[in-house]
């Protein structure tokens, strides 16, 4: 019977987990296009990075990437 329940529609806590693991790795989409980075295949490697490895991509693009961008001195 357990097994029947698991493959039904997600709960509560299921939908938080898939809503956070499309989420997250949408905001850093959203941060790398409209960041500046030395080069483009910087650039375009963190957005492989975390469209390839989602949640693993975006964790790693805040630790390293995030220091990467090019930072103006306006």
């Amino acid at each position: 019977m357990n097994a029947v329940l698991l493959l039904g529609m997600p709960g509560n806590s299921e939908w938080i987990i898939i809503f956070a693991m499309i989420l997250i790795p949408l905001v850093c989409l959203i941060d790398i296009f409209r960041s500046e980075f030395p080069n483009e295949l910087t650039k375009w490697a963190w957005c492989a990075m975390v469209v390839f490895v989602p949640l693993i991509g975006a964790v790693l693009y805040y630790w390293f990437g995030t220091e990467q961008k090019v930072v103006s001195k306006n």
